[in-house]
């Protein structure tokens, strides 16, 4: 977090929001956001941290620069990983946007539907692993604002 407090510029107040993406453009400008809330990580640093032939670096400066979007989910997972968002809860909002922003394709539109569905059923999965993990005396326990315990109570 430190680079990004003495990289980033004076504007940069909040990470985007994923949510508020509905358009190719709005992916663009937001996964470029994504870049410069990371720190400006160079397209070097991010191809290695991407993972080896997982995101060329001559892909990483056009997507920064704004001229190309990621061609498929697995580039678009790479670069944001590659930008510090490596859980999948925090990837799935990014997938979410990209499948809203690619809806008028159509047919190529389904792999970034399946590639969502995918990490939504990981995220389950996980959720489902922790929970199998936890005590059951923990499990309705939960801790209000001042780190007071409490019952769950239902909804």
């Amino acid at each position: 977090m430190a680079r990004r407090a003495t990289r980033a510029p004076y504007y940069v107040h909040k990470a985007p929001v994923p949510d508020l993406i509905s358009t190719e453009a709005d992916l663009s400008r937001d996964l470029r956001r994504q870049h410069v809330w990371a720190g400006y990580p160079t397209p070097g640093e991010m191809e290695r941290m991407s993972g080896t032939g997982e995101l060329p670096g001559s892909t990483i400066r056009r997507i920064i620069k704004g001229e190309i979007l990621p061609v498929d989910p697995q580039q678009t997972i790479a670069f944001l990983k590659a930008c510090f968002v490596v859980q999948p809860a925090d990837l799935e909002p990014w997938l979410s946007a990209a499948t809203r922003a690619h809806a008028h394709i159509g047919a190529g539109n389904n792999k970034w539907a399946k590639a969502h569905r995918e990490l939504l059923a990981r995220i389950e999965t996980i959720r489902q692993e922790v929970e199998a993990a936890t005590p059951p005396r923990l499990r309705n326990v939960t801790h209000d604002s001042e780190g007071h315990e409490g019952e769950k109570t239902a909804a």
